[in-house]
């Protein structure tokens, strides 16, 4: 997660690069927090400024984002307290790729370690995608949906996965 991706912050090219920016400046200027003077990260006035805040209303702010439920912000928490509570995601636990080819999107893989598994089904394509998996999602029906957002559909070896969709499973 880059500075910003959790509120979708998007760079402005039209920035010109400072000192230590390293050709990023576009991605570090201040984060929205609100939409009030500064963007609720300073109360100077924008000539003092090191980098200028994005003034497009449209762009989400922090603020906005904490309280809803269904928000970018919350869902990024969301997937790092997942991760920090699961045991299963461990330092030690073992990846395995159940699906990854070159000519498709498709991205299928099982998290294992003695806490439990976990399967990942993600498709970042605008397309709905099917792929088969190097060998069958065995013990599908003793997984359980932690997260998912568009169609995704496992049955056995063949996944099925909506445009812009990813799945998370894990034993129950």
């Amino acid at each position: 997660i880059y500075y910003g991706d959790e509120i979708g912050m998007v760079g402005n090219s039209s920035l010109p690069s400072k000192e230590g920016g390293y050709q990023r400046t576009q991605s570090r200027t201040p984060m929205r927090r609100d939409n009030n003077h500064g963007a609720g990260f300073s109360s100077a006035s924008p000539e003092q400024y090191y980098l200028p805040v994005d003034t497009e209303p449209a762009w989400a702010t922090v603020s906005a984002q904490e309280s809803e439920e269904n928000s970018l912000l919350t869902f990024v928490r969301d997937l790092i307290h997942y991760r920090r509570t699961n045991p299963v995601l461990g330092a030690s636990a073992r990846l395995q790729p159940l699906h990854a080819h070159a000519d498709s999107p498709l991205f299928v893989y099982e998290i294992r370690a003695s806490a439990g598994r976990v399967v990942v089904a993600l498709n970042p394509a605008d397309r709905e995608v099917t792929g088969t998996s190097a060998e069958p999602v065995c013990g599908f029906d003793e997984l359980s949906t932690v997260r998912c957002q568009g169609n995704v559909q496992i049955d056995e070896s063949q996944i099925t996965a909506g445009p812009v969709s990813f799945a998370i499973l894990e034993s129950r």
